[in-house]
């Protein structure tokens, strides 16, 4: 329970802009409870799901595709058996964090107190080294995972960051109409996952003011449901 399930989808033919050209997502059914979540691209002809099941039970999902002839996207079914979370992350225990009903502090889903505690890793993903590190006391850390080492021993619950959103490094082109999934792949997801798994709330942005000078309207929409799609599931806070 609350943990993240990946589903891996695959498309029956190649896409010029698969991040422009395509939306896939997945409805969730538990009883009563119905979730729709978005897919994501993840480079050719992959595509995933990414579900954290607030219930116990059989969750049944189905997806639906804005191009109905891909028979490998639209309307493929599956079954997820969620079960109790055996652990000590409080992500998993307690739930996500949301606004009390009194709207007056934060609690995770099932009504305990969160106390928030966080400082800014702006650029996280950007600056943040993920395989290396020139501190005298690494003691073959990499710089990120001194940071999140440091943050936990001082009782931090909150890793605060943002990613570059126009930083040429997240795109395929310079006129910002593809991501580079391997990107996110290979440097964002370890990151957010590590966060996740040691007990963090990941506040989690995609940019800054400029990010928004630098991308069209339209490029910068696409990319914020791509992080939502891509990170959803994970415990986040969206700033």
């Amino acid at each position: 329970q609350w943990r993240r399930a990946e589903i891996a989808l695959t498309s029956d033919r190649d896409s010029v802009n698969p991040f422009a050209d395509l939306k896939v997502e997945a409805v969730f059914r538990n009883g009563d409870s119905t979730i729709t979540r978005p897919a994501f691209w993840d480079g050719g002809r992959t595509w995933r799901l990414r579900f954290a099941p607030p219930g116990l039970g059989e969750w049944h999902w189905q997806t639906s595709c804005s191009d109905p002839e891909n028979q490998g996207l639209h309307e493929q079914r599956g079954t997820l058996t969620c079960i109790p979370y055996r652990g000590d992350n409080p992500n998993y225990i307690h739930g996500p964090v949301r606004v009390s009903p009194n709207r007056r502090y934060f609690v995770r889903a099932d009504g305990t107190p969160f106390f928030w505690l966080g400082d800014t890793h702006w650029m996280m993903p950007d600056l943040e080294r993920l395989h290396d590190n020139n501190a005298p006391d690494a003691n073959g850390r990499s710089q990120f995972t001194q940071l999140l080492e440091d943050r936990l021993s001082k009782g931090f619950t909150v890793y605060q960051n943002y990613f570059t959103g126009h930083n040429a490094h997240w795109w395929r082109d310079a006129a910002y109409e593809c991501i580079d999934p391997a990107r996110f792949r290979e440097v964002m997801d370890p990151m957010l996952d590590d966060l996740a798994d040691a007990g963090f709330v990941i506040a989690q942005g995609i940019g800054l003011y400029i990010t928004a000078v630098n991308v069209p309207r339209d490029s910068l929409a696409l990319l914020a449901e791509y992080v939502a799609a891509r990170y959803g599931a994970h415990p986040l806070v969206w700033i």
